[in-house]
């Protein structure tokens, strides 16, 4: 069943899926109207999931369920991973691409692969108090507090500050 995402609680699960694509702000609102829809209609074991799904920054599909009542199961997951795929082809965007790390310079959010990252490190054209955002993160409250770093934190940190 959809729950507005404000109303989940900071314990809910979350799931990230980065849009390695452009997409415009139209078929980013198809995309946000087909997330809802299935978090509708999602279920685990017969039993109706309490979730939500919103397209963030036009970059990123995240859908979160509150796990309090009722749990997404595996096989529950393996229908969102399903739904994922699909969508995929429907809007024609790539969804489980995980090679691209998405920074914020400016007002603009870029992906770049981590050696990319390091060669904009060296010719200075971006800094560790750049932002990104790491899709790595699992709850709500991680997702509002700890989902944008510099990239000088975090495991990123550790990848590209050798």
């Amino acid at each position: 069943m959809y729950i507005p995402f404000e109303s989940l609680p900071d314990s809910a699960r979350v799931w990230i899926f980065p849009i390695t694509s452009d997409i415009s702000i139209q078929k980013a609102a198809e995309l946000e109207k087909d997330l809802k829809s299935f978090v509708n209609e999602w279920t685990s074991h017969n039993t109706s999931l309490k979730a939500s799904a919103a397209i963030f920054e036009n970059k990123f599909a995240v859908i979160s369920v509150d796990e309090s009542d009722y749990g997404a199961s595996g096989c529950s997951i393996d229908k969102l991973m399903r739904f994922i795929q699909n969508a995929e082809g429907e809007h024609q965007i790539s969804l489980l691409f995980k090679h691209k790390i998405f920074v914020k310079t400016g007002t603009q959010v870029k992906g770049l692969t981590i050696n990319e990252i390091k060669v904009k490190l060296a010719d200075g054209t971006l800094d560790t108090n750049h932002l990104y955002f790491d899709h790595l993160i699992d709850t709500k409250k991680k997702l509002r507090y700890e989902w944008l770093k510099p990239l000088r934190e975090g495991w990123l940190a550790k990848k590209i500050l050798n």
